[in-house]
């Protein structure tokens, strides 16, 4: 449109013969909308024919076309333009002189690499304008930005101290920045202690730095590591600041409980918004919708949908996934169906999110064959299979100890480009185990190790419980020395299975039963029912009892069991 309108605007200023500065002023005007939709092709052209009419650019609309790039994230361009239009500058043209004055065009540069998430460029850039003299407080904050995307927090310190020592004075931006590059790293505390580290030798006060925007940075970053009461602390802070509370500070602060399950907080939470008049917005509702899914609370679940739905948010995808997770996380199978269709039904079509659920949901049930309809329905679905959809399928069959199918899904995720993780092979070491074949699922091992993939505690677990079935505590000691070697500690389950083998062994081995006993209890982990009941099937009753009183445990669940144990010792004795 405006290209369109340009002609007719231009005869009319040379009819009424205003200054060439008007026109001068059009030309560029002209060039900025193409920036602004980023033509940079067309933008290329235009100038091109702005120098065959001698029409000069002028800084404005230069810094447009190097900013509309930088602000996708498009460094090539950015540069590209800055070549155009001599940067590095040479000093012989007046136009490069007037463009290398100004810090602010030259950072676009360092910001496009910044909203990349390339950090090598961004910081190359920035070496590069402070090597020329142009130092300026924007340019460090940008670098940092840039560390924080790419989280690192240690390199993003670096630039902040170049900065002080530098003399240039401490901003907001800088600040938050840092921050955001040690709460994505997981240490925003150490980023905060350098920063005032580095703020107390340059005799600066850093709490006058500290705005909203680094408060909830902070508070979210301890929402996502579990720390409810730093959460709660710094979104006390960000209040204490005169912020008040808003819809941000409460999706932090329901986030962190959530992810602790803690539903009651949630609500009081809820509560504390509707007293401040707070009105609640779609990730308030995906996120008390998700903490339901969590607790398998199908029912809470589809209370805050219709909650929602009566303030007029209309759902979007992350909400009905939440909803068709609810009710696959119950078994309520058929329900979930109708909620997938019903999501189908608003035109939001079904993601891996919701597919996924689907999957694990019949996985579950144990019906591979479900599972494996909707893993194609997905497909159909133009949806990218992912590693936890395989994932899913292959649970399934290792359920009903289909290791033959769990074998051939693997096949498929190689034959998709998927890759496997470590949880991909615990289901199919898991799949052998069900079929009572330990062998098969110990030479798992090897498969893992060639991926580079690394096992943990379930996958020796589930090896330690096939050879435990099996009889062989042999194997499963040679298993435990493996462990021991990439420094896996055994848990209950561990200790529970080398019992088990003890008492499945032919001839059992009662003696080696009650050693692995006193190793469980002398490495500090005391002995549960499953524990225990394992330990009678070894050792027998009587000597189970005994043992107990010997080593001073108490028999939480005697009295549930008392006539059962007391006809058991008789029987016993009987037989003895």
């Amino acid at each position: 449109q405006a290209q369109q309108l340009f002609p007719r605007v231009l005869r009319g200023l040379e009819a009424k013969k205003l200054p060439e500065k008007k026109k001068k002023m059009l030309w560029n005007t002209m060039l900025k909308a193409f920036a602004k939709a980023g033509d940079y092709q067309g933008a290329h052209r235009w100038v091109q024919t702005m120098g065959r009419n001698s029409v000069a650019l002028n800084s404005k609309a230069i810094g447009k076309l190097v900013e509309s790039a930088a602000n996708r994230g498009q460094v090539a361009e950015a540069e590209q333009w800055l070549a155009e239009f001599g940067f590095p500058p040479n000093r012989s043209s007046s136009q490069t002189t007037r463009i290398a004055v100004d810090p602010a065009l030259h950072n676009m540069a360092t910001t496009a690499s910044a909203r990349a998430g390339d950090f090598h460029r961004a910081s190359a850039w920035g070496e590069r304008l402070l090597s020329m003299d142009i130092s300026h407080p924007a340019i460090f904050g940008t670098v940092l930005d840039a560390g924080a995307k790419v989280r690192d927090s240690a390199a993003a310190a670096q630039w902040l101290r170049r900065m002080l020592d530098s003399s240039l004075p401490l901003d907001r931006i800088v600040v938050g920045s840092l921050l955001n590059a040690g709460a994505k790293a997981g240490g925003w505390e150490r980023s905060l202690a350098f920063l005032h580290e580095a703020a107390r030798d340059a005799d600066v006060d850093v709490a006058k730095f500290l705005d909203g925007i680094s408060c909830t940075t902070i508070a979210d970053a301890c929402a996502k590591k579990g720390d409810i009461a730093g959460m709660e602390r710094w979104v006390e802070k960000f209040r204490a600041l005169g912020f008040g509370l808003n819809v941000v500070a409460c999706n932090i602060l329901l986030d962190g409980y959530a992810r602790k399950g803690n539903l009651r907080k949630m609500l009081e939470c809820m509560a504390m918004m509707r007293s401040e008049q707070i009105t609640p917005n779609i990730f308030v509702y995906s996120t008390l919708i998700s903490c339901c899914a969590r607790r398998k609370d199908a029912e809470g679940a589809i209370g805050f949908f219709n909650e929602m739905l009566g303030l007029g948010i209309e759902p979007n995808e992350v909400v009905y996934s939440a909803m068709v997770d609810a009710l696959c996380k119950t078994g309520d199978m058929e329900e979930a169906v109708r909620w997938l269709q019903r999501m189908k039904q608003a035109n939001i079509p079904p993601g891996a999110v919701a597919y996924s659920a689907m999957i694990s949901g019949f996985a579950k049930r144990r019906e591979p064959e479900s599972a494996a309809k909707w893993f194609e329905a997905m497909l159909e679905a133009d949806v990218h299979a992912t590693t936890i959809a395989f994932n899913s399928v292959i649970a399934s069959c290792a359920a009903v100890g289909d290791s033959t199918g769990a074998k051939e899904w693997l096949l498929r995720m190689d034959i998709d480009n998927v890759q496997p993780d470590v949880i991909t092979f615990n289901s199919l070491i898991q799949s052998y185990a069900n079929r009572e074949e330990p062998e098969k699922a110990a030479a798992c091992l090897e498969a893992i190790a060639a991926r580079s993939l690394e096992p943990n505690l379930i996958t020796y677990n589930s090896i330690v419980g096939a050879y435990a079935r099996a009889g062989d505590p042999d194997s499963v000691a040679k298993v435990l020395d493996k462990m021991s070697e990439v420094s896996l500690q055994p848990n209950h389950i561990t200790w529970t299975a080398m019992i088990t083998a003890c008492g499945n062994a032919c001839p059992q081995r009662p003696a080696a039963a009650e050693r692995v006993l006193q190793e469980m209890i002398n490495q500090g982990i005391k002995p549960n029912r499953v524990t225990l009941t394992a330990l009678a099937r070894a050792v027998g009753w009587r000597r189970r009892n005994a043992l107990l009183k010997e080593m001073r445990l108490e028999d939480r669940h005697n009295s549930s069991n008392t006539l059962h144990l007391s006809l058991t010792t008789e029987v016993e004795s009987i037989a003895e």
